[in-house]
């Protein structure tokens, strides 16, 4: 459709305003990263419908030397608003204004599924086109994608770390001449074998600044396990040629539109969850060895891929997220294909959706069944074990009143209320238990007796003497047989079952036993049942008593 003067005049003040136009200037440090950013956008004659091109701005010289002598607005600029520590590159380059990158929209405007769905729909056209041109973006990240405040349509910017593939590798850049590590895939870290490893890196980033020795440093798990991306420095004047890699302990990576699909993955697991997949610095560099150890392990444990993805609660999101972060580049959805992904048609009918997508839904309900099915288990297992602390308390309690109880009964005892009187002396404790023993036999057949090397057994059989000084205590012997009949007479009563008898055996026979001109009374400890041997103890009773 042809236009009039007038009409495109009009097109031009509705899309582009009046007066002046708003610019954002880029300025650089590193030279090498400067040209390899306009590189990319003058070799490949991108699309601003997909890409933030660049203006036509003051030439080289005369940014190096505003940036030099600091003066008119820029200097009032620097002087207002950049750190002391922070130096101004003197490499610059001129763009269009954006609206707020793609983390601040995220973070300031809250959007919902739908709004998502349409912002990761023209981030992922921009990377197709990026990959139609043969190349890699290398660092996509919500801060490099931006919305342009004309159309409110969200464009890439940020192409310093592009490098060009190619399907015959031999013909491919290699990946990671810049990165962020925390947006890499699997196959661009490398485990640390050995300290000879370790050398070789710092010998060749020797040469190389603070900030970027500080980047590609590796980094350690807490079991010491140590990770480094794959990345190196370039050959002098060359933007994309690797110098020296014969001193690297890793074989680099040929570029890939494949390592790309893997950050969207990455930013669309970031905005479907609201947290990122691993800890991230403010650079969005993975901030620990654990993160690193993470991504270049990932895919080996599925039940780990799993419980990551397990965070994202709409099936075609989660669905989108997997097939674009697997582990292996070309299993890796890639963004054309993702486009027609059924997440970005959901008006699309049940139907039309592909099988691998209704048997991801499928699972995810099934994971979720299961999930609930288990916090049912474990709510009924919490239940069950409050009532069981409940009762144990209880059960407890009373244990200890019980324990009190008997206690305060056992100290309240202050007057022994029992004793015995014998004709003899105890002896001491310990020799009294090798002098005198006497037991009742399990089954309540007979007694046997030990006293002063004299033994006697007596049961329904009959008695049993064994004595080796026999001769020698005839006299001790004579009464020992004497306790033996009475013992006898006592067993069996007991064994009729005839107590009382018993008791009445007991008193008649003791009465010839218990002879002399001397007896010895004793009390009775009733805690421990054993006679009290003590100051003052046993009380001597006299005949005339």
């Amino acid at each position: 459709k042809s236009l009039t003067c007038e009409e495109f005049e009009a097109a031009c003040v509705r899309l582009l305003g009046t007066g002046p136009r708003a610019v954002v200037i880029k300025f650089m440090n590193e030279q090498v990263q400067w040209e390899r950013e306009r590189k990319a956008r003058q070799e490949n004659r991108l699309d601003p419908r997909f890409v933030v091109l660049t203006l036509k701005g003051p030439s080289d010289a005369e940014f190096e030397t505003a940036v030099a002598q600091s003066v008119g607005v820029l200097g009032q600029l620097t002087e207002k608003h950049l750190p002391e520590d922070i130096v101004l590159g003197r490499f610059g380059i001129v763009m269009h204004a954006a609206d707020r990158n793609l983390y601040q929209i995220f973070l300031q405007e809250s959007p919902d599924i739908n709004a998502m769905r349409m912002i990761m729909k023209q981030v992922f056209e921009g990377v197709n086109h990026l990959h139609t041109k043969n190349l890699m973006h290398g660092d996509l990240k919500m801060i490099n994608l931006v919305r342009d405040q004309r159309d409110r349509h969200v464009r890439i910017i940020d192409f310093d770390g592009f490098a060009k593939f190619s399907h015959n590798k031999d013909e491919s850049d290699f990946a990671g001449v810049k990165f962020s590590s925390g947006i890499l895939s699997p196959e661009m870290f490398h485990q640390i074998g050995d300290a000879k490893e370790v050398d070789q890196l710092k010998e060749y980033w020797s040469s190389c600044n603070d900030a970027l020795r500080k980047k590609v440093a590796p980094l350690r798990t807490k079991k010491g396990r140590a990770y480094v991306v794959k990345s190196f420095r370039t050959t002098d004047g060359s933007t994309s040629e690797p110098a020296d890699t014969v001193k690297l302990p890793y074989e680099l990576v040929s570029a890939s539109d494949k390592i790309d699909c893997w950050a969207l993955g990455v930013m669309a697991y970031y905005l479907f969850t609201g947290t990122p997949l691993i800890p991230l610095t403010r650079d969005d560099d993975c901030a620990t060895g654990s993160g690193m150890a993470f991504i270049h392990r990932w895919g080996v444990d599925q039940d780990e891929v799993r419980d990551s993805l397990a965070r994202i609660t709409e099936p075609s999101a989660c669905d989108l997220v997997d097939r674009l972060l697997q582990r292996t580049p070309r299993d890796r959805l890639s963004a054309k294909a993702a486009i027609e992904h059924p997440f970005f048609h959901p008006d699309r009918s049940e139907s039309e959706m592909d099988d691998s997508l209704k048997k991801k839904i499928d699972e995810m309900n099934e994971r979720t069944k299961r999930m609930e099915e288990e916090q049912h288990k474990q709510t009924t297992m919490l239940t069950t074990i409050q009532q069981l602390s409940l009762e144990n308390r209880s059960e407890l309690s009373r244990t200890r009143e019980v324990l009190l109880k008997g206690i305060f009964e056992a100290t309240e005892v202050h007057t022994p209320t029992s004793f015995v009187v014998l004709s003899k002396k105890l002896l001491d404790p310990t020799e009294d238990d090798k002098k005198l023993q006497l037991q009742v036999a399990e089954d309540g057949s007979g007694v046997s007796a030990t006293a002063w090397g004299v033994g006697i057994s007596v049961s329904d059989e009959g008695i049993t003497v064994s004595s080796e000084l026999f001769d020698e205590y005839k006299g001790r012997f004579d009464e020992a047989m004497k306790w033996a009949d009475c013992l006898k007479g006592i067993s069996s009563k007991f064994a009729e079952g005839e107590v009382g008898d018993a008791f009445e055996t007991i008193k008649d026979g003791l009465g010839d036993l218990v002879t002399g001109e001397r007896k010895y009374l004793y009390l009775v400890d009733d805690l421990t049942g054993e006679p009290v041997r003590g100051e003052g103890y046993p009380i001597e009773i006299t005949k005339p008593s």
